[in-house]
């Protein structure tokens, strides 16, 4: 319903050469996208960057990443370069860029060129007076994993302590930041065997995810699935394998037998236990 009024003002501003065009062409450009049609918005979104609004041009530069992966690279590139120049480095704007195209690039296997992407948005937080603390978390927790996936793990885990504690401090005991920091930083010492505190942490997750969103839910369920794992690595065979059933349980209740995320827990029971 909103195309046509959209249209029509378009078209009005363009009569009139008002100033207001590249904003009209951002506006009808979303509308078409969530009508899947994908190829208009992306020709109304490109002659939005040359508009005379910087802020519609980030925003259209942003967009045309999500619309046209293919040319995500240029199209963040210019977004950011663009922020950059606005803004002086300082703005959650620009660290939000940041964090969405470091994600791309890791999604590519990149992770030598998402690297210093990642520490510019953690640098840009730094200096924003009031900083967007789930994104800090965010950024954070994808660097550190990037860092676990090439065995840095002391540099991982201290990355992970920290928006381990900015969570904590930020968010309180209870909040979908702090269970998925406790799974990234479960993870790192996983890694470097320590499986007791690993546990410990995934057990906490169990806890957070069961509150905010309920014991039988897949969020909760893959918390147990990776508790069950590490508790068959340490050697408690029976017990894994019950951790796991349980998660199973979950998954295909909620999601199917034939999900993913069920055959994935089934493969990791023992035989006997499937």
């Amino acid at each position: 319903a909103a195309e046509p009024p959209l249209r029509r003002s378009l078209e009005i501003d363009l009569q009139n050469s008002a100033a207001t065009i590249a904003a009209d062409r951002e506006n009808l450009a979303a509308a078409l996208a969530a009508e899947a049609k994908p190829e208009e918005a992306v020709a109304l979104l490109q002659e939005a960057t040359s508009g005379n609004d910087a802020n519609v041009t980030v925003r259209s530069f942003a967009a045309l990443a999500k619309l046209d992966p293919e040319h995500a690279d240029s199209y963040y590139r210019s977004a950011i370069a663009r922020q950059e120049s606005m803004s002086g480095g300082k703005s959650r704007r620009l660290a939000v860029l940041l964090q969405e195209y470091a994600l791309v690039l890791r999604a590519r296997n990149d992770d030598v060129s998402a690297e210093p992407v990642l520490r510019q948005a953690l640098a840009v937080q730094a200096k924003v007076v009031e900083p967007d603390y789930h994104l800090t978390t965010a950024i954070l927790n994808t660097l550190g994993n990037l860092l676990e996936g090439r065995r840095e793990f002391e540099e991982a885990e201290k990355l992970e302590r920290a928006a381990l504690h900015l969570s904590e401090e930020k968010f309180g005991p209870e909040s979908a930041d702090l269970a998925t920091t406790c799974t990234y930083l479960a993870d790192v010492l996983w890694n470097k065997k320590e499986l007791r505190a690993a546990g410990e942490l995934f057990r906490r997750a169990v806890a957070i995810d069961a509150s905010l969103y309920g014991p039988e839910q897949p969020e909760t369920a893959a918390d147990i699935a990776n508790l069950g794992m590490l508790t068959k690595e340490a050697g408690q065979m029976a017990a894994g394998d019950l951790l796991l059933r349980q998660a199973l349980a979950i998954y295909e209740k909620a999601l199917g037998a034939d999900s993913a995320q069920a055959k994935f827990v089934r493969d990791n029971l023992t035989p006997e236990a499937r």
